[in-house]
């Protein structure tokens, strides 16, 4: 019996000094259930969890439990070049171009019910504003042409507004936003017998999501509703946009 009890007296320690993780270090985290770790980096260690963080989402700390791994972390190596894609910092400028389905309210109507539109956006990554959790603006051209022959409108949409960014997947790849902004738009009408030019204002809001992919490229897509108050008519146009942009 004590031959035992010193034999657990040797082995114990040294069984500690393996599994001790070191702070500062990255490590890969992988566990039950898929949702792996890949270049983490070690905060603190408790007894039942690591707080850890990544590169891709900032300062932000993730709790990982120990009772969810399949084994022990392990110092990160040299990852596939696509993990490492995955795991890049967020980039500080974004530039998308958008093709998008709108279908409008009020005098619009008349034209057509459904109209194509196209976007281009320019956002602006920012380390965390100090009011409302604000991390991002962004500004965005819009040309919306509304076609009934032999009538047309030329619409075109200028917005300048802030974002809210929120990582929403461990790998980093999706991104999650909200983006309001107000609206200054041009009006052109034009027909056989009539033409008419004018300036209106108004506000949007979208709510959307980035999959980032290799090479600093990234699929997006939003939902969104445009505001317009032109010469006494309200209007409101809704809209799903689809595009690709590049960070850098």
């Amino acid at each position: 019996m004590k031959r035992f009890f010193w034999l657990f007296l040797f082995v114990t320690p040294f069984f500690g000094a393996q599994t001790k993780l070191e702070t500062g270090v990255q490590y890969n985290f992988i566990a039950k259930d898929g949702q792996n770790l890949y270049n983490a980096t070690l905060v603190r260690e408790t007894p039942k969890a690591y707080i850890v963080k990544l590169d891709s989402i900032g300062e932000e700390e993730i709790v990982v439990e120990k009772n969810i791994l399949v084994e022990l972390p392990k110092k990160s190596l040299k990852v596939s070049s696509l993990l490492q894609e995955k795991n890049l910092p967020r980039r500080s400028w974004q530039i998308d171009f958008t093709g998008t389905l709108l279908a409008p309210s009020g005098n619009l109507t008349q034209y057509a019910d459904i109209f194509p539109g196209f976007a281009l956006r320019l956002g602006r990554y920012l380390s965390r504003l100090p009011y409302l959790q604000l991390n991002s603006l962004w500004s965005q051209v819009q040309y919306v042409p509304i076609v009934r022959s032999p009538r047309r409108i030329d619409l075109g949409l200028l917005a300048l507004g802030v974002a809210w960014v929120l990582n929403i997947n461990r790998s980093g790849t999706l991104d999650f936003f909200i983006q309001i902004a107000p609206l200054l738009s041009v009006t052109h009408y034009n027909s056989f017998t009539y033409q008419q030019t004018s300036t209106g204002t108004g506000a949007t809001a979208a709510i959307g999501i980035n999959w980032r992919l290799p090479h600093n490229l990234f699929f997006t897509m939003n939902v969104g509703s445009n505001y317009l108050y032109d010469q006494e008519t309200v209007i409101l146009i809704h809209g799903v946009s689809l595009g690709f942009g590049i960070s850098w």
